[in-house]
């Protein structure tokens, strides 16, 4: 094994080893796993679908999230800061298919990272990070959105899922009273 300087960056290089440690890996940290797991050939198995997969879903994450930041910008007339929300219900975009595009697209960054890491502490985060968005959504932005926007939002709310895209409208049920 030989270490290499190269741009500030500490790339480790493992002679004879698995293919997928034949490339160069840069370390941010001289405690990083995955360059650890490759040196000592510990646990070492071929780690590319879950890198490709990782970047996939970074990638795709990011994007929607960018998405969405337009969509509040443009056509809502806000921002994403709490003191200037948008003036106008988002019902664009990715909007047209879930109530909330940008927390599944964060979500999405974040499992991205879990596969890239393989951390079970970013797993932990991210199912904490679940959690307290589904907390978030329900107690605070929905009941505003309701107050804000009152039947233009119930409409909405009936045809799209919180979270992900309804198969199907929601009906509401008919009272014979």
């Amino acid at each position: 094994m030989r270490l290499v300087k190269a741009l500030g960056d500490r790339i480790l290089v493992r002679k004879n080893a698995a293919p997928s440690c034949h490339i160069r890996i840069p370390c941010i940290a001289d405690t990083c796993r995955r360059c650890h797991a490759c040196a000592t050939g510990a646990g070492h198995v071929d780690r590319a679908q879950d890198d490709g997969a990782g970047s996939a879903l970074l990638t795709i994450g990011g994007v929607l999230l960018l998405w969405c930041v337009r969509d509040f910008f443009v056509p809502g007339r806000g921002s994403l800061a709490p003191w200037d929300p948008p003036k106008h219900l988002v019902v664009v975009g990715l909007y047209r298919f879930t109530r909330n595009p940008m927390y599944v697209a964060v979500m999405t960054v974040v499992l991205g990272w879990c596969l890239l890491y393989r951390s079970v502490w970013l797993m932990l985060y991210g199912l904490v990070l679940t959690v307290r968005f589904n907390l978030r959504v329900r107690w605070h932005e929905e009941p505003w959105l309701q107050r804000q926007f009152g039947l233009e939002s119930e409409a909405y709310a009936s045809r799209t899922g919180r979270w992900f895209p309804r198969l199907r409208p929601r009906l509401k049920k008919l009272s014979l009273t």
